[in-house]
């Protein structure tokens, strides 16, 4: 079995911080990480694709950074990186770290049938990369092969990625609320779509195929969709119809 745990930490920023902190908080991550265990830094930050994704609330001064982990020993270390009573640094100023705990956990396969109608709500920025092209609408084979790719780098045995994209022939899109948003990450911007869009699977779809969709749906609150998701971008909950 695979297990996605999720990590909550609330931080208490030492100066007034606006606009989108997505690549602060990540390299914040990565600073943390490095002081707690150098090696697992290194090969974390190695990947293309990072096991682990985040989103963040700024509420009443405080940031609650919520952190999505698919390596055993990343979420192994998360506790050891942010300790409580520590700081660490957002680009020109510090936060102090208020709490850290174990908020959720999930394991795959899961157990839960899928039923024919289901909702994606994108609740922060959210695009897809394709062919060196930015997509801003979340099609049927964009969404479960990001999906694919966060949950086959997990180690866990899949279909070849073929088997993925014949799904996306049985799920379609049947309505949606979508508007774009840009962000900026410092020395460029980035544009994505928030809202929901809901999807129709069809009956036809093999048994076998319906359970390896429902598998990678289950895993969206702790891989994020799309592109950049360990920066913040494509936060999203999935519910059935």
């Amino acid at each position: 079995m695979q297990t996605f745990t999720q990590f909550e930490v609330t931080l208490a920023p030492m100066g007034t911080l606006t606009g989108w902190l997505g690549h602060l908080l990540h390299g914040a991550l990565f600073e943390q990480l490095k002081a707690a265990s150098p090696a697992l830094a290194q090969r974390i930050h190695s990947y293309k694709r990072k096991p682990f994704s985040l989103h963040y609330q700024l509420r009443e001064g405080l940031i609650t950074l919520c952190i999505g982990v698919w390596d055993e020993e990343l979420a192994l270390a998360i506790p050891a990186a942010f300790v409580v009573g520590g700081t660490l640094t957002l680009s020109r100023t510090t936060a102090k770290i208020r709490a850290v705990a174990l908020t959720n956990e999930r394991t795959l396969p899961c157990k839960e049938a899928l039923q024919a109608a289901f909702r994606l709500d994108f609740r922060s920025p959210t695009c897809f990369s394709s062919s060196g092209n930015i997509v801003l609408f979340p099609g049927s084979r964009h969404v479960i092969e990001s999906l694919y790719h966060a949950v086959s780098f997990t180690g866990k045995l899949l279909p070849p990625l073929k088997s993925c994209e014949a799904i996306a022939a049985f799920v379609h899109p049947c309505g949606y609320d979508l508007r774009t948003q840009v962000i900026s990450f410092g020395g460029y911007t980035h544009s994505g779509f928030i809202g929901h869009c809901d999807y129709i699977v069809s009956k036809e779809l093999p048994q076998k195929q319906r359970a390896l969709l429902c598998d990678l749906l289950s895993a969206i609150p702790y891989t994020g969709i799309g592109y950049k998701t360990a920066m913040g971008m494509g936060t999203a909950k999935f519910a059935q119809k």
